[in-house]
């Protein structure tokens, strides 16, 4: 199988959800909702890789909560380590990644230290991260998701040196020092050449490689067949205007 060269642009994300919540209410059953939460994982995670004005650790981060592979204590307990699914801070009987990053009152003090924006946030998002990770992106400017999203990996930092240091930063320090960073990366993007030129790559057969335009990904994947194993293998890589990977199966 040949293979395939897509540029995929994934805004704007209300009508992903619009079609999420017409699908569910005609179909029965938990094997409809799984299917389509897994549509939505993927294009969550599509649209963290896009956004240019988080840190890449950050994106690192928000694509581990919203993947759902954050070591929790309720995600731990649900892999039979630990005896227990308490938030180590409020005590609340299950710590969701949602809990921990913004559910909880610990968290709650930090973004109320934070933007207007997300101070005044609220919605119920049934205990999904990935939920409420998909509304932020449409009630919130980028600056704005910016700031959650390293806010929410600063809140994780201060969890775990708690636990482990029993040390507890106090909430506006964190608030204030998240502005800033968001801030000053976003400066630092602007100064950024966005004619810069597309990197090009030479593959089988001395085709060249091309970047997609700005703000869009190019999505290439390849697929093969072995009929003696009766088994199928596909690889998809994701790359940005400048030729730099963003993601790969």
């Amino acid at each position: 199988m040949e293979g395939q060269d897509w540029s995929v642009h994934f805004h704007p994300m209300a009508e992903v959800y619009l079609l999420y919540d017409t699908t569910l209410k005609g179909k029965d059953g938990d094997q409809e909702r799984e299917s389509m939460a897994v549509v939505m994982t993927t294009i969550l995670l599509a649209n963290i890789v896009l956004l240019e004005t988080f840190l890449p650790s950050t994106k690192v981060f928000i694509w581990r909560a919203a993947q759902g592979i954050l070591p929790t204590y309720a995600n731990l307990l649900s892999r039979h380590i630990g005896s227990h699914s308490d938030c180590p801070i409020c005590k609340c009987p299950v710590e969701s990644i949602l809990h921990a990053l913004w559910e909880c009152p610990a968290a709650k003090d930090v973004f109320c230290a934070s933007t207007k924006k997300l101070q005044k946030m609220e919605g119920d998002f049934s205990g999904s991260f990935t939920q409420f990770w998909g509304m932020s992106t449409m009630v919130l400017s980028q600056r704005d998701q910016a700031i959650l999203a390293i806010t929410m990996r600063c809140i994780w930092h201060r969890r775990n040196k708690f636990i482990h240091d029993n040390v507890f930063i106090h909430p506006t320090q964190i608030a204030q020092q998240c502005i800033l960073t968001a801030d000053e990366f976003a400066s630092a993007q602007s100064t950024m050449d966005d004619s810069a030129p597309s990197l090009t790559s030479v593959v089988d057969g001395g085709e060249g490689w091309k970047g997609p335009p700005n703000e869009f990904v190019k999505a290439n994947w390849d697929a093969a067949i072995d009929k003696k194993g009766n088994c199928t293998g596909i690889g998809v890589i994701f790359r940005d205007t400048y030729g730099d990977l963003l993601a790969c199966t």
